[in-house]
């Protein structure tokens, strides 16, 4: 307790020291400058030596796996496939998903199932 006492006694200035012993403000402020351009220097210091080591890995100019040229062919494809399997419907079944398309854009069912499904509350316009 007295060693902690003691510590901040000397922490506090004396106020019958003259001004020549006190730490000049300006000096504080370079001390403190310095510091965090060290800081910085190690955190600049560390991020590079992570891109050393992960640039092999990732490679400078690494294409995201989604934007791979693969990866836009096969999309392509699947969406080409997708629409010559709708295309190639026959005519009963065609008209019944025109039928369908046509009940929800002009008649949409704004029904909600409450209970479980047992009954509906109308989406009020």
């Amino acid at each position: 307790m007295t060693s902690r006492l003691l510590a901040i006694l000397r922490i506090l200035p004396r106020t019958n020291a003259s001004a020549a012993t006190q730490t000049n403000s300006w000096a504080k402020l370079c001390l403190w400058r310095r510091y965090f351009e060290m800081k910085e220097e190690e955190e600049e210091e560390r991020l590079e030596n992570i891109a050393e080591v992960l640039e092999p890995v990732v490679g400078v100019d690494a294409v995201r796996p989604i934007m791979s040229e693969k990866t836009v062919e096969v999309r392509k494809k699947f969406v080409r496939e997708h629409y010559r399997n709708i295309s190639q419907v026959n005519p009963s079944q065609n008209h019944v998903m025109h039928e369908q398309e046509q009940q929800q854009i002009r008649r949409p069912n704004l029904d909600i199932p409450v209970n479980d499904g047992q009954s509906y509350v109308t989406l009020a316009q």
